[in-house]
């Protein structure tokens, strides 16, 4: 007897354990279930205090589960959040189920509108004992931003089953609206919800869907991806996350960002995967829609800019030419030189348009070098003291910072300096100062700081315009008798350049006409570096590379532009620089003078009535062996990269100075 009992009680004892392994995966199961849905959800007894959550209810008050899970609704959730719902529970755990809608003030996340289901949970003799919460995030639907489908009535008849593991999980893959799936570690699905059924369109979903019939579904141009995912997530065991079109039972492609994460519990050692499948469509197409607006924004202001830059090359080339003209009176020279201001001033915002551009489109070019910054701003000083002088204002500077070095862009540096000190004249009364001094300090982590500071005395900044004044088009509320020239540009720009850098930029004023200053701190601030820069800005990327030619003069030139004055206009100067110029406005008849002419060198556009300057280049290129000049309204990096792969060895951007292509021409 005693053995025969003893064997009973191990069979007992295996019975138990092999039980008690089924029960750990079945809540590791429903854990990883409940996790994977987009509902929160909540499980809890007559005391209010909470027996089972899932992890996007726990996060929903920023804690973990375990800081959740045996505690008072009111102590997790808030007196406030209690006290809106609690009516609620009463009725659900007097036998009633409840759906409702309302604005729940969250603690941590503030006030969201949800869509709630409580249902009585009941023992064996129908005594309720506790109840089930699912609740769902409808805040972005009542805003009419994103439509999301609330919690269906089988969230009633199903939420009984929360306590068990396998039925649960099919249970609530049907109260939720989302298409939920599960597959075998061989990535083969073996159950999909009713919701994908539906869906799809099929009511045979082992033929139509499981396995691996599902691909059929998919968009074929995302098919190779989204399989090529899966199958590195299956080896990996890595979470899936892909979005990719699925056909619905209508033949319509939606998009879907579809995820799922793998499990491993005791009793199989083969993963289990379990996936949701949310529609995701409206808000692709709202992207899409953005990025197409934004791209036509970016083709607009290119288009824009070449056809205000065309028409000012032969303007800023005349005054150029005849402001050096020693046969004229000194008063028109002094004309001609302030039309050349103006042009280059024209450019200057056309240039700032373009700026913004890249900035929007975080493709703004760092060149980092190290520089003496005090060089910088001594040449941003002179480049504005001719206007300064006009206005009897003073500049003063005051350089105390004994670590001037930085890791900077000079070109973009100086840039930042001289849109400052530039609307410093500006907003400055005719006498007044505008002084610029630097320090150093240092910063938290020990390193040291260069500060600069641009202070003038001129009309002020309301305090409410302070930060406003750093937004692309605003001029800091200035209108009527106190606005001024610009687009309002310069102080964007020069933000995003000062952060480029690492550094920061605000602004101060007490006050309408009490003046403004505008503080930048760069950290990383060193001894400066051998020498000054004495030149002029650095070259932008826009600058041509010199053009090696052994001619130095009487070079064959094809000039190819269809702008019909600048073209007058280049081929004079060109002619009397000693050249021989042949001219054509379209490929077709550059094509031809370069079939019946030797040519040396090619001066072309990139905007031609019949094709694209690059294709003309290549031809002339691969067919006669000519490099070329371009010249060009468009500025964008990518259009000097494309004109530079054509064949082009120097990239003008019109307006365009006659001076730099003698530089480029060799006959400096």
């Amino acid at each position: 007897m005693p053995k025969h009992g003893t064997i009973e009680m191990d069979s007992h004892d295996s019975d138990r354990k092999f039980a008690e392994v089924e029960l750990r995966a079945s809540i590791e199961q429903l854990r990883l279930i409940t996790d994977s849905v987009p509902a929160a959800i909540a499980h809890c007894g007559r005391d209010h205090r909470y027996k089972f959550v899932n992890e996007p209810y726990a996060a929903r008050f920023g804690l973990r589960r375990d800081q959740v899970i045996g505690r008072h609704i009111a102590e997790v959730a808030g007196a406030a959040s209690y006290e809106s719902v609690r009516g609620y529970i009463e009725r659900a755990l007097s036998g009633e189920a409840v759906e409702f809608e309302m604005e729940i003030p969250y603690r941590v996340w503030g006030a969201h509108f949800m869509a709630c289901a409580y249902a009585p949970e009941r023992d064996q003799g129908g005594e309720v004992v506790g109840f089930v919460a699912v609740v769902m995030d409808i805040t972005d639907r009542k805003r009419g931003e994103i439509k999301l489908r609330q919690v269906t009535e089988q969230a009633e008849r199903n939420a009984r089953a929360v306590t068990e593991s396998t039925e649960r999980f099919r249970l609530l893959s049907e109260i939720v609206s989302i298409q939920v799936w599960t597959a075998r570690g061989d990535g083969q699905l073996d159950f999909v919800n009713a919701e994908c059924a539906k869906y799809f369109g099929t009511d045979n979903i082992e033929r139509d869907i499981l396995g691996d019939a599902w691909a059929q579904y998919v968009h074929p141009a995302d098919l190779p991806g989204a399989l090529k995912v899966w199958q590195s997530c299956i080896t990996s065991l890595q979470p899936y996350e892909v979005e990719f079109r699925l056909r619905n039972s209508v033949g319509a492609y939606r998009w879907f960002l579809v995820r799922a994460q793998a499990m491993h519990n005791d009793a199989d050692e083969s993963p289990k995967w379990f996936g949701t499948n949310t529609d995701i469509h409206d808000l692709k197409v709202a992207q899409n829609e953005a990025e197409r607006a934004n791209s036509l924004k970016d083709q607009f202001l290119a288009t824009l800019s070449h056809e205000l830059r065309t028409p000012l090359t032969p303007v800023l080339m005349t005054a150029a030419a005849l402001s050096k003209d020693e046969s004229l009176p000194i008063s028109i020279r002094q004309q001609l030189n302030m039309m050349e201001r103006n042009v280059a001033l024209e450019a200057r915002l056309i240039d700032d348009l373009l700026d913004l551009t890249r900035i929007t489109r975080g493709k703004l070019d760092f060149r980092g070098q190290r520089c003496d910054t005090h060089s910088l701003i001594g040449l941003a000083i002179e480049i504005v003291s001719d206007d300064a002088m006009t206005k009897g204002i003073s500049i003063q500077r005051e350089f105390t910072a004994r670590y001037s070095g930085l890791n900077a862009d000079p070109a973009r540096f100086q840039q930042v300096i001289w849109n400052i000190l530039r609307n410093a004249v500006k907003f400055t009364p005719r006498g007044g100062n505008v002084m610029v001094n630097t320090r150093n300090a240092s910063s938290t982590d020990g390193s040291c700081v260069l500060h600069i500071e641009v202070a003038d005395s001129g009309i002020g900044i309301d305090s409410a315009q302070l930060e406003a004044i750093f937004q692309p088009f605003e001029q800091g509320g200035l209108s009527g008798n106190h606005r001024f020239g610009g687009i309002g540009l310069g102080l964007a720009i020069a933000k995003a350049v000062v952060e480029m850098h690492g550094g920061r930029i605000q602004a101060k004023s007490e006050g309408m006409d009490r003046g403004s200053t505008f503080v930048m701190e760069f950290p990383g601030a060193t001894e400066p570096p051998v020498g000054t820069i004495d030149s002029p800005n650095p070259p932008l990327p826009s600058m041509p590379r010199p053009l090696e030619i052994s001619q130095a003069i009487a070079l064959r030139i094809l000039l190819v532009e269809d702008h019909k004055p600048t073209a007058e206009v280049l081929s004079h100067l060109l002619e009397r620089a000693g050249h021989r110029v042949v001219s054509a406005n379209t490929i077709f008849d550059a094509l031809a003078a370069a079939a019946a002419n030797q040519f040396d060198i090619v001066v072309s556009d990139l905007g031609l009535p019949d094709g694209s300057g690059n294709d003309l280049m290549r031809q002339l290129s691969d067919t006669y062996g000519l490099r070329g000049i371009a010249l060009s309204g468009y500025g964008m990096d990518e259009d000097i990269a494309r004109s530079h792969e054509s064949g082009f060895v120097a990239h003008f951007i019109k307006p365009i100075d006659f001076h730099h292509l003698e530089r480029a021409l060799k006959l400096d």
